[in-house]
C-alpha cells in the first residue's frame, strides 16, 4: 500500500467519523429544541398557575376582609371563606407543582445547551482534521501527476 491508498483510506475513516459526529450535532439540535419547547410550555402552565392561584387569593383576601369590616356577620360569607380556603390550597398546590415542573425544564435546557456544545466541538475537530487529511490527499495527488 502506498501513501496516497493509506490516507485515502485514513480519510474514508475519518469521513465516517465525521458523519456520525453530525448526526449527533443534529441530534443535539434536537434535543435542545424539545427542550425549549418543553420549557415554553411549562412557563406558560406556570403563568397560567399563578394567575389563577393570586385570583382565588385575592377573591379570599376580599371576603375575609368583608367578613372582619361587616358588623352583621352571615354564615354564607363563612362558607364561601371556607370554600376559597380550600381552592386556594389546590391553587397553591398546582402553582407549586408547575413552578417544579417548569424548573426541571429549564434544566434539560441546560444539559441540552452543554450537550450540543461538546457534540459542536467534537464536529468541529473531526471536521478539522478531514480537511487537513484532504489537503494532504490533493497534495500528494497533484505532486504524483506532476
Amino acid at each position: 500500500m502506498d501513501q496516497l491508498s493509506l490516507l485515502k483510506k485514513t480519510y474514508a475513516e475519518i469521513a465516517e467519523r465525521r458523519d456520525a459526529a453530525f448526526r449527533v450535532l443534529e441530534a443535539a439540535h434536537d434535543t435542545l429544541n424539545n427542550a425549549r419547547t418543553q420549557l415554553k410550555i411549562a412557563a406558560a402552565q406556570l403563568d397560567t398557575e399563578i394567575t389563577k392561584d393570586e385570583a382565588v387569593a385575592a377573591e379570599k383576601k376580599l371576603a375575609d376582609d368583608t367578613y372582619n369590616n361587616s358588623l352583621v356577620r352571615p354564615q354564607a360569607l363563612l362558607t364561601t371563606i371556607d370554600a376559597l380556603v380550600s381552592e386556594q390550597i389546590e391553587t397553591a398546590r398546582l402553582r407549586s407543582q408547575a413552578k417544579a415542573i417548569a424548573f426541571v425544564c429549564r434544566q434539560e435546557v441546560s444539559k441540552a445547551e452543554r450537550q450540543l456544545a461538546v457534540a459542536q466541538i467534537n464536529f468541529d475537530r473531526v471536521s478539522a482534521e478531514a480537511a487537513q487529511f484532504d489537503g494532504e490527499i490533493r497534495r500528494i495527488s497533484s505532486a504524483l501527476t506532476a
